[in-house]
């Protein structure tokens, strides 16, 4: 969800060559086009000061102030990333993110659009039989499930009192 909110994540130096030019930033391209909120997921961007100590912040445009923090900006020998965890995103939406660096020299500001995917839909899941003993054969039946973002990939899982087996 978009709500125009904007948060800042925090700041880190960054050096490089040439000190009188403006600050550059270049993202790296996003794979898939599309990414799953269920796994998590980095934003790298190659930042260039020109041999400037800059001050770079991440913000965004979302409303969840958990999203984005301080802790989740790394910056390593020019390149910076910005880390989210699983589940933080939600399924069928369109973030912008938004990189800026300052140096004495001047400020760049470099913003790139992530959507994730949403879930698979449409379809429906059977077991059969529906009750039995742990040594019975069970017969799982998913039919009619569709996704913009295939391949599907299904797993099974046995919950119990201890948890996934």
């Amino acid at each position: 969800m978009l709500v125009g909110a904007l948060i800042v994540l925090g700041s880190a130096c960054v050096a490089a060559d040439d000190a009188y030019a403006a600050p550059t930033i270049e993202f790296s391209p996003v794979v898939p086009s599309r990414v799953s909120p269920s796994n998590p997921f980095t934003l790298e961007a190659l930042v260039r000061t020109g041999g400037a100590a800059a001050t770079i912040e991440w913000s965004a445009d979302v409303d969840d102030a958990a999203l984005l923090t301080r802790r989740r900006a790394v910056v390593d020998a020019g390149y910076v990333y910005l880390k989210l965890r699983a589940g933080v995103l939600a399924p069928d939406a369109n973030y912008i993110f938004t990189l800026t660096a300052s140096t004495p020299s001047g400020e760049s500001a470099a913003s790139i659009a992530i959507a994730t995917n949403a879930p698979p839909a449409g379809g429906s899941f059977d077991v059969s039989p529906r009750a039995g003993a742990a040594l019975d054969d069970f017969r799982f039946s998913l039919e009619g499930w569709a996704d913009d973002d295939p391949p599907l990939v299904y797993a099974f899982a046995h919950v119990g009192r201890r948890g996934v087996r």
